[in-house]
């Protein structure tokens, strides 16, 4: 049994194939052609192929949500400075090397 949809040109073709190849082979045949016009490609694939996708970008998203906040917690677990004071202006006045920037951060403290 042969499914045939839209092959009508290609039957004579495929029969004579079939043929040739029984009669070498010494074979009983009996060659039944079926159209029942439904294309090979199924309803709704289309639907499926979007559905995938949608999902699967769905994912990617939520990995890389969860990639960042690894990050963040990587980092916040180095315990280093958020960032590093090259100066600080205070009341009009610049301290500008480290010495005067612990002095000052000393003095402020206490």
């Amino acid at each position: 049994m042969i499914a045939c949809y839209k092959d009508a040109q290609a039957i004579p073709e495929i029969c004579e194939r079939l043929v040739k190849t029984f009669r070498k082979l010494d074979i009983g045949y009996e060659i039944v052609f079926v159209n029942d016009h439904s294309p090979d490609i199924p309803h709704g694939i289309t639907t499926i192929i979007v559905l995938l996708l949608f999902f699967g970008g769905l994912q990617l998203f939520g990995m890389a949500v969860l990639g960042e906040y690894v990050g963040k917690i990587f980092e916040e677990a180095k315990s280093r400075p958020r960032f590093i004071r090259k100066s600080i202006m205070h009341a009009g006045q610049e301290y500008g090397d480290r010495a005067r920037i612990r002095e000052f951060l000393a003095n402020k403290k206490g």
